[in-house]
């Protein structure tokens, strides 16, 4: 039996070289070391904008999602929230405004899901998109605290006005 020393043993490739993942880690870690040494602001500019493009570049290469597939996905999705939003006024007159809120917010958060999967948006903005469309959907059913506890005085005060003798 062997003894786990609890390190991580990173298995080496037969010739030696680092993986083209391990490479670019270091390309982007030289360019930020150029960028902190200089003394120069407009070098510190150059290598900070490269790290960036290379940084965008490589999550555009391991995107899960092709920019075709993307651009069909969210045509799609777009027509198909239009084609919600047109039934909704053409048949439920009445409640044509809350199901069209409801299609439009469902097409913000799909196309966020997929511009995702596709490496366009980041996961902060994912978040974000998510956390805006909670909220949302919280103010809109009346599940944020404090409108519940402002709703029953309002009503009461209202209602201690209807029947106060002074009328």
């Amino acid at each position: 039996m062997m003894a786990s020393t609890g390190k991580i043993i990173k298995p080496q490739k037969p010739n030696g070289k680092p993986s083209l993942k391990e490479q670019g880690f270091q390309e982007l870690m030289e360019l930020l070391q150029v960028a902190e040494k200089s003394a120069h602001p407009e070098i510190r500019t150059v290598a900070i904008e490269m790290a960036k493009d290379t940084l965008r570049h490589k999550q555009k290469e391991t995107a899960r999602l092709s920019p075709t597939l993307v651009l069909w996905l969210l045509v799609a999705l777009f027509l198909g929230t239009i084609s919600a939003c047109w039934y909704a006024f053409l048949c439920q007159p009445k409640t044509a405004y809350q199901l069209s809120s409801v299609s439009i917010l469902l097409f913000i958060v799909i196309s966020a899901i997929i511009l995702f999967l596709s490496g366009t948006l980041s996961q902060s903005n994912l978040m974000k998109v998510f956390g805006w469309a909670m909220s949302y959907v919280k103010t809109k059913l009346g599940l944020d605290h404090k409108s519940h506890s402002d709703g029953p005085i309002e009503l009461q005060a209202s209602a201690d006005d209807e029947t106060s003798p002074e009328k």
